[in-house]
């Protein structure tokens, strides 16, 4: 052997070699354990096969024999449980038809002769039974089914008929509803409380039983009536004194009409009802309930009132202020009651809104009336019908007329002023304000005046016409409101158309002064005459002759004129005498102490005092 290395191997490396070798060793032992405990194991293993296939098919032959006895235990479960369920339903509906027939017992009797509760828990009883009942498919169940609709049936009736009953009670027990006792005059708080408890079961009813019950519309015409009833005595009144008003000539007193305090109670009375409704009828159905028991009370008013607008536009040709007065007085009243109550109207829904076009039919009555008015100065048709003048030249009916309906309008000023700003009409009214309205008609009245003046052919007659009236609208216009309206200009106006007609008529007295002309006092020498010639005294007894002729004549014409203001009156007959009786007078006085006549009485039809006494009756018509 041949040494490649001289050097020797170290002895740790040999001790290594060693350690290796040795574990290699005990790893080779350890693997041939294991190949041994791995042929055991195969061997367990196809043993355990044999006998798990052996155990497989004695539990499939097990399996097949067990199967039918469980199959048949399983049915036999099933139909103890039916019979279980069966005998259950059975006792069940015995006990159910034998609770029946101690609340149908309880229905039959009535409400009356048990407490509501009582009777109300019956009811809820036999719906429950007839509703179990209905779920069940037993034929024999099928008349008491039948039964039990009929006694539910009763029974919702009998609580009708109870609902109807308190309800009319609790209406008897209400005094008279006011202004001062609105809050007494509800229904009785144990009524209330009745009611309340009958319609909140009714209410329930309607789904759970169905509609078999009618105490919605027993409410609406229980208390309609009652409505009706208790407004009668002011329906009644309202249209008596719409009656008189067609035939009677008085005037109207403002503050006098039926129509606003029989509004204010209505009002009163839709205010409990909306109160009384929202309380006992359910809030689904107060709505409609609340309007359908209003509307026969609110058509009867709103009739009544248009009664009064329609008579008073059939006789609009009248113009009769008293008329439009009324009209003017109800809708101030009816406004101011519409305006406190507009959330109660708003309630009342369709009716609530008629309610407010009635009352704003008197608005356009009223505006109506006073554009027709005005329009009539204007209008040929009105000027044909006004031709025919008083043969006295008094006052004229127009201006009579006219200057009374404004002093009758200003009477009302305040109302006719909320009309004009809260005009809805169509037609809107041309006017701002009952001071405009009032500047115009005056000055339309001056020309119609005027014109009037003119139609005349006697010129006297004519002059005293225009002072007859003017002095008529001056007379209404100083002091007044009328007079504000029209301004100090046109009043000065007046006064001096006036003086001016004032001048005109005592010019036609003129022409009779010239038979009292003296032309036979002074001689062509300067001298007074103390003794007349033939000729002269022939001249004086033409003068008189002529003066009595024409004065006469005067007389007989003027005695027929008449001027119905006294202070007027004397004012023109002053204005006469201013013109007649000096002159008269001097030529009187000269001639009765002259002797121009052996008869002078032939001729001297009037003497100073009889001659002022003559005119002094000049336009008297009671004289």
């Amino acid at each position: 052997m041949v040494l490649l290395s001289s050097n020797p191997i170290p002895e740790s490396q040999i001790e290594k070699r060693r350690a290796l070798e040795r574990v290699l060793q005990k790893n080779v032992e350890s693997l041939s354990v294991f190949e041994q405990s791995l042929e055991k194991t195969n061997q367990l293993t196809t043993n355990m096969n044999g006998i798990l296939n052996s155990f497989d098919n004695r539990l499939s032959k097990l399996e097949s024999f067990i199967l039918p006895i469980h199959n048949s235990t399983s049915q036999l479960t099933r139909l103890h449980q039916h019979l279980n369920q069966a005998i259950d339903m059975i006792s069940g509906y015995t006990v159910l038809c034998n609770d029946v027939t101690t609340h149908e017992l309880n229905v039959s009797k009535g409400p009356g002769e048990v407490s509501i509760d009582v009777y109300i828990d019956s009811i809820n009883h036999l719906r429950q039974a007839l509703q179990s009942l209905e779920s069940t498919r037993y034929k024999s169940a099928e008349k008491i089914i039948q039964d039990l609709r009929q006694s539910l049936a009763k029974g919702v009736q009998e609580m009708d008929v109870l609902f109807q009953q308190t309800l009319q009670d609790a209406c008897t027990q209400v005094p008279e509803v006011s202004i001062d006792n609105f809050d007494n005059a509800k229904f009785p708080e144990e009524l209330l409380v009745k009611l309340d408890k009958i319609a909140t079961f009714l209410t329930e009813s309607l789904v759970q039983i169905g509609p078999l019950t009618n105490f919605i519309k027993i409410y609406q015409e229980t208390r309609s009536t009652f409505l009706m009833k208790t407004l009668s005595a002011s329906v009644t009144a309202a249209k008596d004194q719409e009656i008189k008003m067609g035939y009677s000539r008085q005037a109207y007193q403002r503050g006098t009409t039926m129509l606003i305090p029989y509004c204010k109670k209505m009002l009163l009375y839709l205010e409990l009802e909306h109160e009384l409704s929202s309380m006992i009828i359910p809030k689904h159905h107060a709505v409609t309930c609340f309007v359908t028991t209003i509307a026969t009370t609110i058509d009867t008013f709103i009739e009544t009132a248009d009664a009064v607008v329609n008579r008073v536009r059939r006789n609009a040709m009248k113009r009769d202020i008293n008329e439009i007065n009324m009209l003017i007085d109800i809708w101030e009243g009816l406004d101011a009651a519409i305006e406190q109550n507009e959330q109660l109207l708003a309630h009342c829904a369709k009716k609530g809104y008629e309610i407010k076009s009635c009352v704003n039919g008197f608005l356009s009555t009223v505006l109506s009336y006073l554009r027709d008015f005005y329009d009539e100065f204007h209008s040929e048709d009105s000027k044909q019908k006004q031709q025919t003048l008083s043969s006295d030249g008094t006052v004229h009916e127009t201006t009579s007329t006219t200057m009374n309906s404004l002093k009758k309008l200003f009477d009302a000023e305040d109302a006719i002023e909320i009309m004009i700003s809260k005009n809805s009409t169509t037609v809107p009214f041309p006017y701002s304000s009952l001071s405009d309205y009032t500047l115009k008609i005056v000055q339309a009245l001056l020309e119609d005046i005027e014109s009037k003046s003119n139609q005349y052919k006697q010129k006297p007659l004519a002059y005293l016409f225009g002072l007859n009236n003017l002095h008529h609208v001056l007379k209404s216009t100083k002091g007044t409101k009328i007079g504000e309206s029209v301004g100090e200009k046109m009043t000065q106006d007046i006064e001096r158309t006036i003086k001016k007609h004032t001048d005109s008529y005592r010019s036609t007295w003129l022409p009779l002064c010239e038979h009292l002309m003296d032309n036979t006092k002074i001689s062509d020498s300067g001298k007074i005459v103390t003794t007349l010639s033939r000729q002269q005294r022939d001249d004086v007894k033409d003068k008189f002759k002529n003066f009595n002729k024409e004065f006469d004549d005067i007389c007989q014409a003027q005695m027929r004129y008449a001027i119905p203001d006294v202070e007027l009156r004397a004012q023109v007959i002053k204005e006469i005498k201013s013109v007649i009786v000096p002159m008269y007078n001097r030529f009187y006085d000269r001639y009765t102490e002259m002797d121009f006549s052996k008869n002078p009485e032939k001729y001297i039809k009037y003497t100073k005092e009889t001659l002022v006494q003559t005119l002094d009756k000049f336009f008297d018509a009671s004289k």
